[in-house]
């Protein structure tokens, strides 16, 4: 089929399933008349723009590690800058970017790298403005103070509030009944097809929404000293987000969000073990070739000093290196309070024939 792309652009049919889909969405729409190139209409088979946005919307869009990444990422640097982030869940359907161009009529905003749906920092701060502006007034110099001029940065940082997992999107549909007469700029005239009025039919327009998704929204001072007003901030933004809405068609009810604590505890605990596991990291760096080899032969094991007298007697290592293992065998049983070469009772057998084995092996010259 003829699309309005490069020749021979080998362009799959449909979208494939790892696909970026907001290129997807952006460069590869398919419903065009293959003699003309014009939108195709609805015909019998139904109408072209909406299976097109049906294939779209089969899947999830987001790949899961690059979300849990990017998300983590976003947490960790928001407080580092003495800032803070919260979750938040949709309410109900969620729109962005409608009023980008798009041979749809109505287009959408798509991360870049990630390929979902995505409010800017720009549009939280702007959102977050106009509620301080309007529902609870502050006055304008505290305003651009806060979030800057055209001549001078605020102190606050609004990030990107990205998804924390793959997003579930849907085909939704407005059905304007006076195209004309909003398309005309709503001027008088004489025209009946113009006019507003009861006898016009209306005209399916579909478009693309989010059907369910869980954002995270991080915040940060500029400099230490606006730590404190974060929190107050936050407070201001959950009441923004739950009471005039994120995004397109918030007249109509779109774009509410709700705090979503069960995520943010899960994001706290996820971030923790990666601190944890990067100090690890950190510190294996710093040993020595044959301590990380000793490390990992008793990671795990119910009975390290076992582990490595066993690797000792099957010859595993010799000269400095057996006796580096012996020491360390030695040390951990002690901290255990198994190190009892002379103990005759009968549970301590094994432990018992252990340390003898190590003394006579290893440290005869030694108390």
């Amino acid at each position: 089929m003829n699309q309005p792309l490069y020749k021979n652009h080998d362009a799959p049919p449909r979208m494939p399933d790892e696909a970026h889909r907001g290129l997807w969405f952006e460069r590869f729409f398919a419903a065009y008349d293959p003699d003309t190139w014009n939108i195709s209409k609805p015909g019998r088979q139904g109408d072209p723009r909406l299976l097109w946005l049906q294939n779209l919307t089969a899947g999830p869009a987001g790949d899961p590690h690059a979300l849990r990444e990017a998300a983590d990422t976003r947490y960790s640097l928001a407080r580092s800058l003495g800032g803070d982030a919260r979750c938040y869940s949709t309410e109900g359907p969620f729109a962005t970017g409608l009023g980008l161009p798009h041979p749809m009529e109505n287009g959408f905003s798509w991360h870049p790298t990630l390929g979902v749906p995505y409010l800017t920092g720009a549009a939280l701060k702007g959102l977050l403005r106009a509620w301080l502006q309007v529902w609870e007034p502050l006055a304008d110099t505290v305003l651009d103070d806060w979030f800057g001029t055209t001549e001078a940065a605020g102190r606050f940082i609004c990030f990107d509030a990205l998804p924390l997992k793959p997003v579930r999107l849907t085909a939704d549909v407005m059905t304007p009944h006076m195209g004309k007469w909003y398309a005309e700029g709503a001027t008088p005239s004489n025209d009946p097809a113009v006019v507003p009025a009861d006898w016009h039919d209306p005209i399916p327009v579909h478009f693309l929404a989010v059907k369910q998704a869980q954002f995270l929204v991080a915040l940060a001072p500029r400099r230490a000293a606006d730590t404190e007003l974060v929190g107050k901030l936050f407070e201001h933004l959950t009441k923004a987000l739950a009471f005039m809405g994120a995004g397109g068609k918030t007249a109509a009810g779109y774009g509410r969000l709700g705090p979503d604590e069960t995520s943010l505890e899960r994001l706290a605990e996820d971030n923790q073990r990666r601190h944890e596991h990067q100090l690890q990291q950190r510190a294996r760096a710093q040993m020595d070739p044959f301590e990380l080899e000793l490390q990992d032969l008793i990671k795990g094991k119910d009975s390290p000093a076992a582990a490595l007298v066993e690797a000792l007697k099957q010859g595993r290592w010799q000269g400095a290196q057996a006796r580096r293992a012996a020491n360390m065998a030695r040390q951990l049983m002690k901290d255990t309070k198994n190190w009892r070469p002379e103990s005759t009772r009968k549970k301590d057998r094994k432990n018992s024939e252990r340390a003898l084995w190590l003394i006579e092996t290893f440290f005869k010259d030694q108390p």
